[in-house]
């Protein structure tokens, strides 16, 4: 990393009124970030969209803003700082009016670099055991088949996602609406952390910075910037997932829906979505049948990760789990407490045992053995 140049691309970053696009118009006319911190208030003026004011803040964020506290701050937590100008900040997300200037993370950079081809799964917060149990298996799929699984690590839908993916291998990428620094919401520590051990945890946001709900919308721009295809899953008509579709279809992106029930309010963007001519997505079928500007990989795809072999691995958590059911059905936390394991792995392995065809979900979050074992 060239400190130098980072430390300019944060100085911009921090300027009032310089937005994603207005790094794309600056880009166009001086090149590079040291001809643009190197540039006059006229000369900056001369750029379509910055007037006196803006031109004004990156004079002064260049001249007299510090940022080693800052950069200092990140080394010590090991966040990374990803800039415009870097390898490896992702293609298909610059290619796009959301990319902003500078971009923090936590895990390996090199996933971002590697992400295509990629899809965004996102939803309701507050969704049903059918949203989430579809979330789940979805994305898993989705893993399995080559794709990188974006989402926002917010409750419900984006949460199944995320495990979906990791209980694939498969590369996840989690953007926040807030610093590195913060967990939000904070029960989902345990993920974050295996998101950021196995995928990556990124944000445009300074590394303090704390949730807001004004920072959702920009979250959601970049969920639908770095994905080709976007996938709702259970969404009101006004939801934050419902935004990010429209985010990506106004991209030229492909987005998917899943139907769910017509009386659920739950479902309701979801269908809308359908009608307004999404894609209807009934399983990841009709997403990989889909032409290949929808993201589809190209090729057969890098095998992220061998399944297991038998029907329950001797040892495995999986194991574990069908031990704990043989006794009858028993809700997640109940088999929380009678296996040990936590929240993920149990999410995960049972995620596992339903794509087996070995263990059935039931209303109120419980779970059966499908068959003998």
């Amino acid at each position: 990393m060239n400190e130098e140049r980072t430390r300019l691309w944060l100085k911009l970053s921090k300027a009032e009124g310089v937005g994603p696009a207005g790094v794309l118009r600056l880009l166009e006319r001086f090149d590079n970030i040291e001809s643009i911190a190197g540039a006059g208030k006229d000369g900056l003026k001369a750029v379509k969209g910055i007037g006196d004011k803006t031109a004004d803040s990156m004079r002064n964020a260049f001249d007299n803003l510090s940022v080693e506290e800052e950069l200092n701050l990140c080394e010590s937590r090991g966040i990374g700082i990803l800039t415009f100008d870097s390898p490896c900040y992702p293609e298909v997300l610059k290619s796009t009016r959301y990319a902003p200037a500078v971009l923090y993370y936590l895990g390996d950079k090199g996933k971002l670099e590697r992400l295509e081809p990629s899809i965004a799964a996102v939803g309701s917060r507050r969704c049903s055991f059918y949203g989430r149990e579809q979330a789940r298996i979805l994305a898993c799929g989705l893993g399995e088949a080559g794709f990188t699984v974006v989402s926002g690590m917010a409750r419900g839908i984006d949460s199944e996602a995320h495990y979906g993916a990791l209980t694939a291998g498969a590369d996840t990428i989690a953007v926040l609406g807030c610093g590195l620094m913060h967990i939000y919401p904070p029960e989902n520590k345990g993920l974050f952390e295996e998101i950021a051990a196995r995928g990556v945890c990124l944000s445009q946001f300074p590394p303090e910075t704390e949730p807001r709900m004004e920072h959702f919308v920009p979250r959601n721009k970049i969920i639908a910037g770095l994905s080709e295809a976007v996938l709702v899953v259970e969404a009101g008509p006004n939801s934050g997932a419902i935004k990010t579709a429209n985010f990506s279809s106004g991209l030229g992106r492909q987005v998917f829906a899943v139907p769910g029930r017509i009386d659920s309010k739950l479902s309701f963007g979801s269908h809308k979505l359908i009608k307004e001519g999404a894609s209807l997505c009934r399983g990841i079928s009709d997403i990989l049948n889909e032409p290949k500007s929808a993201g589809q990989p190209s090729a057969e795809p890098e095998k992220k990760k061998e399944k297991p072999r038998s029907l329950f691995d001797q040892g495995s958590n999986e194991e574990a789990i069908a031990s704990a059911l043989a006794a009858g059905e028993k809700s997640s936390d109940e088999i929380i407490e009678n296996t040990g394991l936590n929240a993920g792995e149990v999410n995960s392995a049972l995620t596992w045992l339903q794509m087996k065809g070995a263990v059935e979900s039931l209303p109120g979050n419980k779970y059966k053995l499908a068959g003998k074992i």
